[in-house]
């Protein structure tokens, strides 16, 4: 399952996979992640801590527009992300100025995992 719960150091992280989707030619994947995950979210009664892992995908400025009308930035305590790099950088910093959530950036999966649990 692309969004799922995992447990890192007794702290429950919600993980979206988002790895190796290309193109928004595959927007049903991206919009099926999105919507897996504000079910994760907001099933929760806490804030959650959130690692998405964008290694070897596409995004784009379509992509970026469909994850702020569709997700619930407001239920997220901390997030984390993996894979964002070269012209992805400048999409997620589009996303932080429009949500006003601030998205960390990591090259390494434990790197990210300990900078949630901090």
């Amino acid at each position: 399952m692309p969004a799922t719960w995992i447990t890192y150091k007794n702290k429950k992280i919600l993980y979206l996979d988002y790895r190796g989707i290309k193109t928004m030619d595959r927007k049903p994947e991206f919009l099926e992640i999105a919507k897996q995950a504000e079910k994760f979210i907001k099933s929760e009664r806490t804030k959650v801590l959130l690692l998405s892992d964008f290694r070897e995908s596409t995004l784009s400025p379509e992509f970026m527009e469909l994850i702020k009308a569709n997700f619930p930035t407001e239920y997220i305590q901390k997030q984390a992300a993996i894979g964002i790099e070269g012209i992805k950088k400048l999409l997620a910093d589009s996303f932080e100025r429009a949500t006003g959530n601030t998205i960390s950036l990591f090259n390494d999966e434990i790197e990210a995992k300990e900078f949630l649990i901090s």
